[in-house]
């Protein structure tokens, strides 16, 4: 059984599987990498508090 793997984001890999008549017959499986990105936003809110003194 001879591997070939290609090593990128699609994996494909091809097995060559001899049967008893002779004959060869190929497999080939296909396997998608999916990567996932997750963006966090981070906000910060200020709050400004004024404080008025009055004396009478």
């Amino acid at each position: 059984q001879a591997n070939v793997t290609d090593n990128s984001v699609t994996e494909i890999i091809l097995s060559h599987v001899c049967v008893p008549n002779g004959d060869t017959t190929t497999t080939t499986t296909t396997t998608t990498t999916t990567t996932t990105t997750t963006t966090t936003t981070t906000t910060t809110t200020t709050t400004t508090t004024t404080t008025t003194t009055t004396t009478t």
